[in-house]
């Protein structure tokens, strides 16, 4: 993961997350659909709510989906090491002073539940440090 992060006044930089071990999920198989629960990544500034407070909650998250059933073969390859970007504003437009420049971003994983894999569930992931200039 990103740990340090550096953002001019109004730009943005982007925080890469690289899992260790694949994230799967049970199939769930109805009729002819298959479905399956992706894990949810929450972020939030440390020491706020984890909730994220902004009207379109994808802003908010990072998605990860497990491969459906045709595509198990793709854990047998570095396939799943893939790295989950997500972007961070700095929404300022240097018309005053910066007093504090620096936040921490903190990363949660949510729930697991419907058959995903137990060991991501309530997760806090290593805090990544943003600095704005």
């Amino acid at each position: 993961m990103t740990s340090t992060l550096h953002i001019p006044r109004g730009g943005h930089g982007e925080v890469e997350l690289q899992f260790t071990i694949p994230f799967i999920s049970r199939h769930n198989i109805r009729g002819h659909i298959e479905g399956q629960t992706p894990l949810h990544i929450n972020t939030a500034v440390h020491g706020e709510s984890s909730d994220c407070g902004d009207p379109n909650k994808n802003l908010c998250d990072i998605t990860v989906h497990a491969y459906k059933r045709n595509e198990s073969y793709k854990y047998d390859t570095d396939a799943w090491k893939a790295k989950h970007k997500f972007k961070v504003y700095n929404r300022d437009n240097g018309d005053f002073t910066l007093i504090d420049k620096h936040l921490t971003l903190r990363f949660e994983t949510r729930t697991t539940s419907v058959g995903g894999s137990k060991i991501f569930e309530g997760l806090t992931l290593s805090d990544v440090q943003v600095f704005c200039h």
